[in-house]
Parts: structure tokens; sequence; C-alpha cells
């Protein structure tokens, strides 16, 4: 018995977007536990977000959904670049080891530098798109 989360391909409804972002992670971290080979961005613990925002961003947004291979790869590029300058800010300034700051510290991490690789592509002004990161941190922390 498998869970209904409403029609798939280019007619799905866009409400159900969360859990599809859901269900990406999950198999990620499915396939880190089974053994499996997965990137572990920023780390083996929080393996699913990266890999999960940008298949939302390349499919369920406005850009993604509408663009050609290029632009794709553009957005792709770009949420990369993004998320690995915030880990890297994360690294040099606290940690993103599971090991040095616990679970919640890893996975904020990974939020963080998933919040701001999709930011990156959004219309949110340049300035405020930094503010991101670390609300999208400290809510993981504080919950």
């Amino acid at each position: 018995m498998g869970v209904a989360i409403g029609p798939r391909g280019p007619q799905a409804h866009d409400q159900y977007w969360q859990e599809r972002v859901n269900f990406i992670a999950l198999a990620v971290h499915e396939e880190n536990a089974s053994g499996g080979r997965v990137v572990t961005a920023p780390t083996n613990g929080a393996a699913g977000i990266i890999p999960a925002i940008p298949f939302y961003a390349l499919n369920y947004t406005a850009a993604g959904k509408g663009a050609d291979d290029d632009s794709r790869n553009d957005i792709a590029e770009r949420f990369l670049l993004t998320a690995t300058a915030v880990g890297s800010l994360c690294k040099a300034n606290a940690s993103i080891s599971g090991a040095d700051v616990g679970c919640q510290g890893e996975v904020g991490s990974a939020s963080a530098m998933a919040a701001a690789g999709l930011t990156e592509r959004s219309s949110v002004a340049p300035h405020a798109r930094w503010r991101t990161p670390p609300r999208s941190r400290w809510n993981t922390i504080s919950g």
C-alpha cells in the first residue's frame, strides 16, 4: 500500500510540493542507510536535504518548469555554488558535523545551505537573500 500524493507528471498539483520534497529527501536517506552511494552534502546525516531542494526548484517552480536544458543546468549550478558558499561559512564559523554540534546543527547547516540556494534564484531582493540561511538554521535548531 503506497501513499497517494496527487497526480504525477506535468499536471501535478503544486499543493503537494512539500510531500514531494520530503519523499526525495527520504529516498536519499534510504539509499544512504542501505549502504548505497550518495553525495554527502554537507554530511551523511543531512544528505537528503541538498538534493531535494534543487529537485523542487527544477520541477515545481516557474523558472524550472519552463526552462530549457541550459537554463536548468544554470539553475542547478547557481544553487550548488550558493549552497557551497553558505556551507563554507557554517564550517568556518561553527560546524557542519553532527559529531561536533549534534544532529540539529548538522541538519540546520544543510537547511541553511538549501535555503540560500533556493532564494538565489528567487525574486527576493539580494540584500534580503542573506537573511534566509540564518532564519532557516535557527528554525531547525530551535524547533
